[in-house]
C-alpha cells in the first residue's frame, strides 16, 4: 500500500513537473492565485462595504486604496459596460453630480480597448470586477515574459515573469486604474528594444502601438507618465549598447520607435486632450496642490518591505511627511529579484562580465534607485518636483511600479549573465550573494527592532509568519538551482516554486462580498426616476443601484456644480468626496435650492422645514415640488440676481411665476437627455445638468443658468422631441490627433524594413 501510494505521489509529481503542463500552469495562475474571489465568494470590490471600511476588515485591508476601488473603479466599470451594451462610449456619467464627467476625468478609462470584455460579463454581480482585474494579472504575466525573454532563456523568463506579476505588486494594487495602466509597460518596452535591436517586424510595432493606447487610456495618464520615463530607459540601455558592441548609433530603429511612441500618444489623445482643453477653460474643478507631489517615505517605510505587516499598523511612524490614510505605497520587490540584484552587482566587481552587459545591468538598477530616490524623505528633489508642471499635481510615492520593472529586469539581466559563466564560479558568486541577502535583511531587521518607538503587534505575527515562509521557500529554490551541478536550470522547479510561493505571500485574502447593505430599494418608489441626495453609499456606489445621486467621489469635478455644492454646503467632506457627512440638518434655503437643482428626495438627512417634504419611511424623505429637470421660462434676469446672493427661496419662487411650459416626458440616455414640452413657448430653456460648453441643443453650446445649469434661448414647439446632447470640450479635436497617430504608424510601418524581423538577438 504504500509503496503505491508514494508511486501515486510520483506520478502526480512528474505530471506536474512535464513542460507542458507548466506553461498551461504559467497561464492559470493568476487564476489559481486568486481563487478565492473567481470561486469562494470573495471579491477584490469593497463596493459593499464602501460606507465604513473599518466596520467590516479593521485598519488594514487588503488592498491598497479601496476607496478608488470601490467609489470609482468598480461603478465606473459597470456604467461603461451597461452603456457599450447599449452600443455607446459613455462620455459623461448623468447618474451622479447633475451630470458628472467622465472623459475630462482621464481617470475612468472610457476609451480603453479591453472594455469591450465587459460587454459579455454579468454586471450585476462583483464578480465581473474581479474577473476583469485577474485577468489584467494574466496579462501583466505574459508582456513580463515577453520582456524578459529578449535578456534570458525563455524557460527562465516564464519562472521570472511569474515571480513578478504574482508579487505583491498585484496583490495590493490589483484594484486600481494604477495597476491596469502598468500591466502594458512590459509590453511597451518589449516593442522599443526589438526595434532598437533592429529585431522587429510590422507587427511588433502594431503590438507596441496597440500597448501604448493601453497603458494611456486605462484610467490613469499620470501612471503613463512614469511608465514611459521607464520605456526611455530601456531605450537608453539599448541605445548604450548598440553603441559598445557596434560603435554606432541605429538612427533609422530610433526614428521608427520616435514615430511609434509619438503614434501611441496621439491615438491615445482622446482620454487626455479634452482634460486639458477643460481645464484651460476653467471648467474643471481639479484637485491639485504641490503638497501632494512633496509626500515622501521615510527609510523606514521603504526597508519595510522586509516587514510589510508592520509597515500598516504603524503607519503614521512610517510615513513621516503625509496623513497614513492617505499615502498609498508599499514597496515590496519580490525576494527572488532582490537575490538576483546581489548576484549583478558582485558580478560588476568581477572580470566575469562584459562592458555592455554591465553597463545595461547598472542602466536598469540606477534608474530604479533614482526612481526610489525621489520618494525617498533624504530626496534631493522635492522642491524641484513641486515646480514641474502635472507632477506637482500628483503624489509621488503612488507610482512606484515602474521602479519594480526597472530593479527586477536588473535582476533578470543579471541572472542571464550568471548562467553562462563556469559552475565553480556561478556557485562561489551564488554563496556570496546568500551571505549578502542574509546579511541585508539582518541588518534591517535589526535597524527596525533597535528603534525605541517599534512596538510590535503580535496580533499580526501569524500573516507576517506566511510571508517570511514565502520569502524562505522562494530564495531556498533558487540557491538551490543556482549551486546544482547542472549547466542548464531547473526552470521547471523554478516555476512550479514561484506559484506555490505566491499563495504565501499574501498576509490576508479578500474578503466575502457583502449583500447590498444599502436601505434601498425603499417600498413603492421608483428609484430610478428619483434624483436623491444620500447619505446611504458612497458617493458613485448608487450606479450599481440604479439611481441617480446628486453627490459625486472624484479629484476631478465640474467646477460649476463643485462651487455650487461648496458655497451652499460647507461642510462637506473632503475636497475629492462632495457628500454631506450624516449630521448635516439641511435648512430651509437648503432644501429650495435642492428643488432648484430637481432633486427630488432626500435620504439620511433631517431637515428644518418639515412642511417642504413627505416621509415615506423613517430616513427617506420625498421632497414637494422640485423643478423638473428640464423647463421653459419667460426671461431668467430676476432669477440670476436671486442666485447671485445665495437667495434659492427668491429664485425657485421667481421660477415658478416666470414658467411657460413644463416637459410631457423627459428621457435620460447615454450622452443625452431627450424630452417634450407641453407647451410651446418662447424664451430661455433650463436643463437642470451641471454647466458645460459641452452640452449642445441643435448644435447650439449651453450658457449659464444660475451659476451651475444649462440654457439656451428660443422658440420651442410643445410636442416635439428635442434631445440634448453631450460632447467633452476638445473631443473632436482630439479625434483629429488620432487620425494623425495613426498616420504616423503609418510612416513607422513604411520605414520598416522586409528583413528587419529576421535580425539575430543579442
Amino acid at each position: 500500500m504504500l509503496l503505491r501510494f508514494k508511486k501515486r505521489i510520483g506520478q502526480t509529481f512528474n505530471f506536474l513537473m512535464r513542460k507542458q503542463t507548466l506553461i498551461i500552469l504559467f497561464f492559470f495562475a493568476p487564476f489559481l492565485v486568486y481563487y478565492d474571489v473567481l470561486i469562494l465568494g470573495h471579491t477584490i470590490s469593497f463596493n459593499e462595504a464602501s460606507t465604513d471600511f473599518s466596520q467590516h476588515f479593521g485598519r488594514l485591508l487588503p488592498v491598497l486604496d479601496p476607496a478608488a476601488g470601490s467609489q470609482q473603479d468598480h461603478p465606473w466599470l459597470s456604467y461603461i459596460g451597461i452603456a457599450l451594451r447599449q452600443g455607446s462610449i459613455p462620455l459623461v456619467n448623468l447618474e451622479n453630480g447633475l451630470g458628472a464627467l467622465l472623459v475630462e476625468s482621464m481617470q475612468s478609462g472610457v476609451f480603453y480597448p479591453l472594455n469591450l470584455l465587459l460587454i459579455l460579463m454579468d454586471l450585476s454581480s462583483p464578480q465581473f470586477f474581479d474577473l476583469f482585474e485577474v485577468f489584467h494579472v494574466l496579462i501583466l504575466s505574459i508582456n513580463t515574459f515577453l520582456l524578459f525573454r529578449l535578456y534570458i532563456s525563455w524557460k527562465l523568463a516564464i519562472a521570472l515573469s511569474t515571480a513578478f506579476s504574482l508579487s505583491w505588486l498585484s496583490f495590493l494594487e490589483i484594484n486600481m486604474v494604477h495597476y491596469r495602466a502598468f500591466v502594458w509597460t512590459p509590453l511597451i518596452a518589449w516593442a522599443a528594444v526589438k526595434i532598437l535591436r533592429v529585431a522587429y517586424s510590422k507587427r511588433t510595432i502594431l503590438v507596441g502601438v496597440f500597448a501604448i493606447t493601453c497603458c494611456l487610456t486605462a484610467g490613469n495618464p499620470q501612471e503613463a507618465f512614469f511608465d514611459v520615463i521607464a520605456v526611455l530607459v530601456f531605450v537608453l540601455a539599448e541605445l548604450l549598447r548598440a553603441v559598445i558592441e557596434s560603435h554606432r548609433i541605429p538612427w533609422r530603429s530610433l526614428f521608427v520607435f520616435s514615430f511609434s511612441l509619438a503614434s501611441g500618444l496621439l491615438i491615445s489623445s482622446p482620454s487626455i486632450y479634452p482634460y486639458l482643453v477643460s481645464k484651460k477653460a476653467g471648467l474643471l474643478n481639479s484637485l491639485a496642490t504641490p503638497a501632494r507631489s512633496g509626500a515622501s517615505l521615510s527609510p523606514e517605510w521603504l526597508t519595510g518591505g522586509i516587514i510589510p505587516y508592520i509597515n500598516g499598523a504603524y503607519a503614521n511612524y512610517f510615513r513621516p511627511t503625509v496623513i497614513s490614510n492617505e499615502e498609498l505605497a508599499v514597496f515590496a520587490i519580490h525576494p527572488v529579484f532582490i537575490f538576483l540584484v546581489i548576484i549583478g552587482i558582485i558580478l560588476c566587481f568581477t572580470r566575469k562580465i562584459s562592458l555592455s552587459n554591465k553597463s545595461i545591468f547598472l542602466v536598469f538598477l540606477i534608474s530604479g534607485i533614482l526612481g526610489i530616490s525621489t520618494i525617498s524623505s533624504f530626496s534631493l528633489l522635492p522642491s524641484l518636483l513641486t515646480k514641474i508642471p502635472f507632477v506637482n499635481t500628483i503624489r509621488m510615492t503612488k507610482y512606484v511600479n515602474y521602479i519594480y520593472l526597472l530593479i527586477s529586469t536588473s535582476g533578470a539581466i543579471a541572472l542571464s549573465i550568471l548562467i553562462n559563466l563556469p559552475l565553480k564560479t556561478r556557485h562561489c558568486i551564488t554563496r556570496y550573494a546568500l551571505i549578502g541577502f542574509v546579511s541585508i535583511v539582518f541588518l534591517i531587521v535589526f535597524f527596525h527592532l533597535s528603534d525605541p518607538r517599534w512596538n510590535f503587534d503580535w496580533g499580526s505575527f501569524s500573516s507576517l509568519l506566511q510571508i517570511w515562509i514565502g520569502w524562505a521557500i522562494s530564495i531556498i529554490i533558487l540557491v538551490w538551482i543556482l549551486l546544482s551541478n547542472s549547466t542548464e536550470l531547473n526552470w521547471k522547479l523554478f516555476l512550479f516554486g514561484m506559484i506555490l510561493t505566491a499563495f504565501l505571500m499574501r498576509p490576508y485574502g479578500f474578503s466575502n462580498a457583502f449583500p447590498n447593505h444599502a436601505p434601498f430599494p425603499v417600498a413603492g418608489v421608483d428609484l430610478s426616476q428619483e434624483r436623491i441626495l444620500s447619505n446611504a453609499d458612497s458617493a458613485n456606489t448608487n450606479l450599481l443601484r440604479g439611481y441617480e445621486r446628486v453627490e459625486v467621489f472624484d479629484p476631478i469635478l465640474n467646477r460649476s456644480f463643485a462651487d455650487l455644492m461648496n458655497k451652499n454646503f460647507s461642510v462637506l467632506s473632503g475636497v475629492l468626496h462632495l457628500q454631506l457627512p450624516k449630521e448635516v440638518i439641511l435648512n430651509s434655503n437648503q432644501i429650495a435650492l435642492l428643488k432648484l437643482m430637481g432633486v427630488t428626495s432626500i435620504y439620511g438627512y433631517k431637515v428644518t422645514d418639515a412642511n417642504a417634504v413627505t416621509p415615506v419611511d423613517k430616513e427617506f424623505l420625498k421632497i414637494n415640488d422640485p423643478l423638473p429637470k428640464v423647463f421653459l421660462l419667460k426671461s431668467n434676469q430676476t432669477i440670476e440676481a436671486s442666485c447671485q446672493v445665495q437667495n434659492y427661496s427668491s429664485a425657485l419662487a421667481a421660477t415658478r411665476s416666470l414658467l411657460v411650459s413644463q416637459p410631457q416626458i423627459v428621457h435620460k440616455s447615454i450622452n443625452q437627455v431627450q424630452f417634450e414640452l407641453a407647451q410651446a413657448g418662447s424664451g430661455t430653456l433650463v436643463s437642470l445638468q451641471a454647466f458645460s460648453p459641452g452640452w449642445s441643443l441643435n448644435g447650439v453650446p449651453a450658457s449659464k443658468f444660475c451659476g451651475a445649469f444649462n440654457t439656451w434661448q428660443g422658440t420651442f414647439n410643445a410636442n416635439q422631441l428635442y434631445t440634448l446632447r453631450y460632447v467633452p470640450p476638445g473631443l473632436r479635436t482630439a479625434y483629429g490627433f488620432a487620425i494623425a497617430g495613426v498616420i504616423l504608424l503609418l510612416i513607422a510601418l513604411a520605414f520598416t524594413r522586409p528583413n528587419s524581423g529576421t535580425a539575430a538577438l543579442p
